[in-house]
């Protein structure tokens, strides 16, 4: 059995695999963390996703970023440099704090509340230049909503999303998240990573 696969210890505040429902408590997954002495999604891991999407990111020099969805804002680290603006949200106050303490750079990073609209909560008058969600819309009940919107606030778009088989979460199919993407963006590239992961670079139409 690969790793992926195999339980993690924050699984259980995700879904309820018995009953096969979507729980998300994330705020107690990464309040126990410390505790517990795990890594949430391995998020501090350097693997073969985090490899790419830091190096393509960084290829393209955007200069003013959303990371939706940040968790303990790996990867906005990562992509923040001297002359470009991050920001970073997520839902968990506590995945903020952990991101603040891990983070010393310059990126912003804001808790943002639930179906909150981003182009009101950050007052958003011109287009960013990219809107970053890495393994956040299975997670999302109105993703779909979420893709709409990142439609009317950046020009471009990168998704990263795993789905394993018989998914629990909100986004069921590749098929079915690609319909959506395509109805606001032109879809650049797909990357598929080890059969489960695929990575999509859109601009907007």
């Amino acid at each position: 059995m690969s790793k992926s696969k195999i339980e993690q210890p924050w699984h259980r505040f995700v879904f309820d695999i018995k009953n096969r429902k979507f729980v998300g408590k994330f705020n107690s997954m990464y309040n126990l963390e410390g505790k517990k002495k795990f890594d949430s999604w391995n998020q501090l891991k350097i693997n073969d996703e985090k490899r790419f999407s830091t190096s393509f990111i960084k290829k393209k020099k955007f200069k003013k970023i959303i990371d939706f969805g940040c968790g303990k804002g790996t990867l906005a680290k990562k992509i923040k440099y001297k002359n470009n603006f991050v920001v970073a949200l997520d839902l968990s106050p506590e995945a903020i704090r952990l991101a603040k303490i891990n983070n010393k750079k310059k990126v912003k990073l804001l808790v943002i509340k639930k179906n909150k609209s981003i182009k009101n909560f950050l007052k958003i008058k011109k287009n960013f230049d990219l809107v970053i969600c890495v393994q956040v819309l299975s997670y999302i009940k109105k993703w779909k909503k979420y893709i709409e919107e990142f439609s009317k606030i950046s020009d471009n778009l990168y998704v990263a999303l795993s789905l394993p088989y018989r998914p629990i979460g909100y986004v069921k199919n590749f098929i079915h998240l690609e319909k959506e993407l395509r109805k606001y963006y032109k879809i650049q590239l797909i990357k598929i990573i080890r059969g489960e992961l695929n990575i999509y670079f859109c601009e907007k139409k």
